[in-house]
């Protein structure tokens, strides 16, 4: 008589996992970004009221996701659609309200003699970018913040400031 050899059960797919480490790392990075977003953005500030509904919001939606989150890793298949969907949604909001929303200053050096980015893909990008203050230099190359740091650094702090 032959014994029967015990099968082993079948593990989690390797997609499950990777997405489960996908969403843990972009979950804190979200949070930050709108608690950034919502501090920062926008000439007058909201009533207190208004950041004391949005922190509970945060809260509430990242215990979600974290509910759903172990869900998917149990094999719940609706857990990782919801998650996957939720995932393209904030994907595409933020592709399109990086080129549409009013943002604070910002600065950005362009090297005219840049080896690895063509110049003029690099001034295409900022010019869609609403509020982008650029400078354009040629005297540095693609690594002009690691070489004079301090120097490149300080030329795009006084352009926001000023």
């Amino acid at each position: 008589m032959t014994q029967r050899q015990p099968t082993a059960e079948p593990g989690r797919p390797a997609d499950v996992d990777t997405g489960f480490w996908l969403w843990v790392a972009a979950l804190p990075l979200m949070v930050i970004g709108y608690i950034v977003d919502l501090v920062l953005t926008g000439a007058n500030h909201p009533p207190k009221i208004v950041y004391a509904i949005s922190v509970v919001f945060v809260v509430v939606m990242s215990a979600v996701v974290v509910t759903f989150l172990i869900l998917m890793r149990h094999g719940y298949r609706w857990a990782r659609t919801l998650l996957t969907g939720g995932g393209i949604a904030s994907v595409v909001y933020t592709g399109t309200s990086l080129f549409s929303v009013d943002r604070p200053t910002a600065a950005a050096v362009i090297y005219a003699d840049d080896m690895y980015v063509d110049r003029t893909f690099s001034e295409e990008t900022a010019a869609k970018i609403r509020g982008l203050k650029v400078w354009l230099t040629n005297e540095y190359e693609h690594n002009g913040i690691r070489s004079h740091g301090e120097e490149v650094l300080g030329k795009l702090l006084t352009m926001v400031k000023g």
